[in-house]
Parts: C-alpha cells; structure tokens; sequence
C-alpha cells in the first residue's frame, strides 16, 4: 500500500488461517480491510469518494494484492489519481469493464458499515443483492448492467418530455429494451434467491438456537409476460414524465427479513440487528463457494468488540474451519480469549500503532 489512508508504504503478508490486526482506534486496521476488499470488488466499502483514500497531501494512492486460490495465482493492482483517473490491472493487464473481474477473487466482509442491510431502506438491500448475484453470474451482472443503460436512457427521455424537448414518443423505443432485461433480471433473482434463501436456511439451523428464527424475503413487482410489462409502462407512461422516472421495474424489488416473525428493520433491537446481519454474511459466504466453486477470504472488522461474549462466542463457533479470516480488533486479549492461538503456524497477528500527528 501506498499513499492508502494512513500506510504510507506498507507490505502485509497474511496466513492461510486466521490473521488478527490489532491496535488503537485510527491505526490503520480497517484500511487495510478496505485495500483487500477494493482490490477485489473494485470499489470501497467507506466511501464512494475513491479520493477521500489518498493520503493527505499525495497525489495517488496504489495497491497491489497477490490471491492464490485452489493452485490458481493473481495480481490485482489499482492506483487512484487526485485528478480523477483511476486504473485496475489483473493479472498485469487493464481492467477496462468489471464483467471479468467481478468474483475472481471474491471476500465477505462483515462490518458496520454494512448495517444498511437489515437497518437501511430497500436501496441498500437491493445494492447487496446486486453485487452478490453479480459476483456469483456473470449473465446477471451483464443483464444488471444492461438493464440500468437503457432505464437511464428511458429516464433521460422522460426528462426531455417533462421539460418540452420532446414528445412522448421518445419514450418508447426503450420499452422494449426495458421490459426484455426486466423479464431476464426477474427470472434470474428467483432463482439466485431461492440458492440464497436455502444456505440462510442451513446457517441458521447451524445456530441450533431455537430462540432465533431468521427468514428472508424477496419482494417482486414480476408480471406474467413482457408484454404485460409493456402494458404497464405505457400505461404509468404520464405518472413517470411527471416524476422524471420509470416507477416499474426491478429497481423497485425488495428484500426484508423477519426476525421471529417480525421485521426486523422495524422492531428489530441492537443485538437482533448485530446477529442478524452474521446470518446474513455467512449465508453469503456459503452461497459464493457454492456457485463461483471457490471459498471467499472473510474480512471481520471490530465485529467482536460489538457483540456481547456469548454472541462472540457464536461467530467464532459459526465460522468455517480452514478458511482465511482476517480480523480486526483493538484487544488481542479479546480473540484470545475465544480460544483462537496467534502464535499457530497457520494464523498470524499484526499489531499497528497509531501514527503521530504533527
């Protein structure tokens, strides 16, 4: 890492296993978290902003990651310019679109950040969704990103025809094109959420609590045929000029989720959020070794010092063996009192300090 948030020039080489960052707060721990997830996703699970990660007063940051999974090796590379300009090589080659690269190095982070998913609005959970079909198919990352070219371009019509640049019949050649991606998104969510929903499943009857009941919902707007999707647009076709967008379609799917019969976004407490939210992730994580035939690296950031013992002691308990974890926390003592040995060969701890400030 390079110029990355507050490493200036640092290399870290992990264990197979289990590997603990510790230190204070402002360390550096979760960057280092953010530098393996934005080297496989592409982009930053903190920010949108990829300038905020330049190290103050640089010009650019880079980082450079080596995976190695089943036999198979690669090098992943992004630096970012102030300027704007940004660049992703794999492999040592450029990465021009992300429909190659999306899922060849795949990770599960569970974090704060990522809340949304039970506390947030339906954005939120169909942005989690979206990016973890789209790692798992590459069919619905590419109709995915169809589909938003052509609802920006119909979008873009419904303006000119609100604001008098156009008539109405700019709209309707993208309907068509609409309601075809819309059609191929829908079929492949059922089935993607039906994979999805049966590790959910299995992950909470590994909980073997009976005090917990997690269930998952998909919510679709899914009509009959294309043709019914047709009649739909055409006839909303006033209400979308006046809003300036299309109000049908898969951008208006939900997901929710009830804890004990209830949902949770609504009457869910702080710890039921907290539990829920692991669920959640290490659903996905059995999900992605079962469809992209690979077992993803998990990023665990603070998520211990959230949790009381017991819940703590039930993610370590729930955690696949043999898989590389990397954990952040600012008490070793508290890893090491869930039974985990820093000092065995196959696990590793990293302890940072909190740079000085001038």
């Amino acid at each position: 890492m390079i110029s990355f948030r507050n490493h200036d020039n640092r290399t870290v080489e992990f264990s197979p296993g289990l590997n603990v960052i510790w230190g204070e707060n402002g360390s550096g721990k979760t960057s280092i978290l953010e530098a393996i997830y934005s080297l496989s996703i592409g982009r930053s699970f903190r920010t949108s902003d990829r300038k905020q990660m330049i190290q103050k007063e640089k010009d650019y940051f880079r980082i450079v990651g080596k995976f190695e999974a089943q036999g198979s090796k690669s090098n992943v590379a992004m630096s970012q310019l102030k300027d704007g300009r940004r660049k992703i090589t794999f492999n040592d080659e450029t990465v021009k679109g992300f429909r190659n690269f999306v899922g060849r190095n795949p990770v599960v982070l569970l974090s704060p950040e990522e809340q949304g998913i039970t506390k947030g609005v339906p954005a939120e959970r169909r942005m989690f969704f979206d990016k973890l079909f789209s790692i798992a198919s590459h069919d619905y990352f590419e109709a995915l990103t169809e589909f938003n070219r052509v609802l920006k371009q119909r979008n873009s019509a419904l303006s000119a025809v609100k604001e008098g640049h156009q008539s109405s019949a700019s709209i309707h050649p993208w309907n068509e094109p609409l309601a075809d991606c819309a059609q191929r998104i829908w079929e492949m969510r059922e089935n993607l959420w039906g994979k999805y929903s049966k590790h959910l499943k299995e992950v909470l009857q590994k909980l073997n609590d009976n005090s917990v009941d997690l269930e998952g919902l998909y919510s679709s707007k899914t009509l009959t045929s294309k043709e019914d999707f047709l009649i739909t647009l055409e006839k909303n076709e006033r209400r979308d000029i006046a809003l300036q967008r299309t109000m049908s379609g898969p951008q208006k799917d939900d997901y929710s989720f009830l804890f004990n019969n209830e949902d949770i976004r609504q009457f869910g407490s702080q710890g039921e959020h907290k539990l829920a939210l692991i669920l959640i992730k290490l659903a996905e994580f059995k999900f992605i070794q079962e469809l992209n035939d690979t077992t993803p690296i998990i990023l665990l950031d603070d998520v211990l010092a959230k949790l009381d013992f017991h819940r703590s002691e039930v993610v370590m308990a729930l955690l696949e063996k043999n898989v590389q974890t990397i954990i952040t926390t600012t008490n070793l003592v508290n890893v090491e009192s869930h039974g985990i040995d820093v000092k065995n060969t196959n696990n590793m701890s990293l302890y940072l300090e909190r740079p000085c400030s001038n």
